[in-house]
């Protein structure tokens, strides 16, 4: 897994290299549980076949860490 600042309030987070069903399987889990824990401050959440896009609001990040 690898994770990018792709600017002040957004990351994307890669789980693999190449598409498979266990990477899938993978980041409909990490989805549901970034919802689950970080939905008082993500504005958006899109998931790829071997990424996820993430972008909170800035306004209530506030010192929060990740």
């Amino acid at each position: 897994m690898q994770v990018k600042l792709v600017n002040e309030n957004s990351l994307i987070i890669y789980f693999a290299e190449s598409v498979s069903i266990e990477t899938a399987d993978f980041i409909n889990y990490a989805y549901l549980r970034l919802n689950q824990e970080l939905a008082e401050v993500i504005e958006s959440i899109i998931p790829s076949y071997t990424s996820i896009l993430l972008t909170c609001n800035s306004r209530k990040i506030g010192l929060r860490l990740f």
